[in-house]
């Protein structure tokens, strides 16, 4: 039996209204990075990284630099790299945290809280006036070890946090949704590492934002700020490609900023076939360089080659600027497949 089209649209209306009525409504907790009330889980050049508690079985990993601050996500045993989706969110130069804030949207189970974002606010440095500071509110998702940027909002508009809590709630939480705990992943067996493995093959694009995009074969993509993009060696400086040895666990890319710098990122793979992002690589670098001797520092430092050395580690050529254009440095660098970088033999 048919029935009137006049009852279906009506019984069509009550479907749409019982699953805005079942759909669970979003609500706020809030974190601090503060790192007074936080643990020192590193050293770094300037104060270190810091864990500081979450929801959901996430935590914050807050990490103060000299001119620049940033978070990350800490889910069981894994680190989610945010750090250059988060600085690629913010226009400008330098970014930082602007507070020890973070926000938590998410939903109520009985006495549960399940987080499906966090917001938080950053400051960068407008490069017209430096009495000028930019202020976005970065949205991150909440999706385990697929934790990534989704957006961001001007911080300084009207409305700017009703704005940014309700994007986190249309691009992290559907009506249709059931949120849950994060549950972190169990790691996988150690692979056997094989010399002979084929280079990583990954992929580079530029986004109309400005943006790099490296995409690794597995799925993994890493996101560099906006910029004119990857920079070559110094035989070929617009190449435009990362660095690849051929035994596939190392990759190496030279950041180019609109500004005249370069910055050196590595990637490393781990035994289980998953890549992350070796932290504070260039401070690193120059750190390591300038043992007993004169303190290194450029914001211009660059890989030219990497090759494999002894055992487990690459060697990478890389060549520092100085302030004086016509006098640079080819610095030996070792890194070892657990990520530990050297200076010829002397270790950090």
């Amino acid at each position: 039996m048919r029935l009137p089209s006049s009852l279906v649209v009506v019984s069509a209306c009550a479907a749409a209204t019982l699953a805005a009525a079942a759909a669970p409504a979003s609500t706020s907790e809030f974190s601090s990075t503060d790192p007074q009330k936080s643990k020192r889980i590193t050293s770094g050049e300037a104060e270190g990284a810091f864990l500081c508690p979450g929801f959901g079985g996430y935590q914050i990993i807050y990490s103060p630099s000299d001119d620049r601050s940033w978070i990350e996500l800490q889910v069981g045993q894994r680190t989610v790299r945010l750090m250059s989706e988060i600085f690629a969110a913010c226009p400008g130069v330098r970014p930082w945290k602007a507070n020890h804030v973070v926000q938590w949207r998410g939903v109520r189970k009985g006495n549960q809280f399940i987080p499906h974002a966090i917001i938080f606010r950053m400051y960068s440095e407008n490069q017209e006036s430096s009495k000028r500071k930019y202020d976005t509110l970065v949205v991150v998702k909440l999706d385990g070890e697929n934790s990534h940027v989704v957006g961001q909002v001007a911080g300084d508009a009207k409305n700017g946090n009703t704005a940014a809590e309700q994007l986190a709630d249309r691009l992290c939480l559907s009506a249709d949704s059931n949120p849950r705990p994060v549950q972190a992943s169990t790691p996988s067996t150690p692979e056997a590492s094989s010399s002979t493995a084929a280079a990583t093959g990954i992929t580079v694009t530029r986004e109309e934002t400005g943006m790099t995009i490296l995409r690794f074969p597995n799925g993994q993509r890493f996101t560099l700020p906006p910029g004119k993009g990857i920079l070559g060696s110094s035989e070929d400086p617009s190449s435009g490609k990362p660095f690849e040895i051929e035994e596939g666990w190392l990759v190496g890319a030279n950041e180019q900023p609109e500004t005249k710098a370069s910055i050196v990122h590595l990637y490393l793979k781990g035994k289980n076939g998953k890549w992350t992002e070796i932290d504070h690589v260039q401070q690193r670098i120059l750190k390591v360089a300038s043992s007993g001797g004169r303190p290194l520092n450029s914001g211009f430092v660059r890989i030219n080659s990497m090759g494999l050395g002894w055992p487990n580690t690459v060697i990478l050529q890389v060549e520092y600027f100085t302030d004086d254009p016509h006098n640079t440095k080819e610095l030996p660098i070792a890194v070892s497949r657990t990520g530990n970088i050297s200076y010829g033999s002397r270790g950090e």
